[in-house]
């Protein structure tokens, strides 16, 4: 399967000026290929062995009693297929509410559910709430890693799931539920399993 990400280009240079359009194609691919979702998120972490490296803060994955991974927008789905590479094992369950389904996507324990745009639909609305649900049974030695891109697809935008995309589209956000976080550049990471911290109740994170 290809790994193109604009699907029609013989179309659109079948019609006009095809060498003009060639270069403005060859540019937009350089351009979505370098802000693919799933190829960020492996440059910002990373795993070894069971511990998951976010920049220079390293977390134990055996330390955690269930590891979720949440995401949504239109970059949803890259996002999915890569926490379930770098969690691997590890990795509980996945969640994910997309704008379109791709038949190149193929999940192993990821919820798949599809997300309306500009409005929100009666799925994405159920991917919402399953969100909810388990966040709200987590304690605090689960760990979930979050990733947005814009939150289109999340009623209410970003106060449901306590924090909003950056700007690249691939902001991935992790935390141990109950406990407070920290941020560093392009990522915020969880304390230790059981380490205290000031708590944020769901829906409430002040993330912005």
């Amino acid at each position: 399967m290809s790994d193109h990400k604009i699907k029609n280009k013989e179309s659109l240079l079948s019609h006009g000026d095809a060498g003009a359009k060639a270069q403005v194609l060859e540019l937009t691919e350089r351009v979505l290929q370098r802000l693919d979702a799933r190829k960020r998120l492996h440059e910002m972490m990373h795993r070894e062995g069971s511990e998951l490296v976010i920049g220079r803060r390293r977390h134990d994955l055996s330390r955690y009693r269930h590891v979720y991974a949440f995401s949504s927008g239109k970059a949803g789905n890259h996002m999915a297929r890569a926490f379930e590479d770098l969690l691997g094992e590890y990795l509980t369950l996945g969640v994910t509410i997309i704008k379109l389904r791709d038949e190149e996507d193929v999940y192993r324990k990821t919820e798949v559910y599809v997300g309306g745009h500009p409005l929100p639909n009666e799925e994405g609305i159920r991917g919402c709430q399953r969100m909810i649900d388990i966040a709200e049974q987590m304690g605090p030695d689960d760990l979930l890693l979050l990733g947005l891109t814009g939150g289109d697809g999340l009623p209410g935008g970003g106060n449901h799931t306590g924090g909003s995309a950056g700007g690249h589209g691939c902001d991935a956000e992790s935390r141990d539920v109950g406990h407070g976080h920290q941020r560093h550049p392009g990522a915020s990471v969880p304390h230790e399993p059981g380490e205290a911290g000031a708590a944020h109740p769901w829906g409430q994170d002040p993330l912005l």
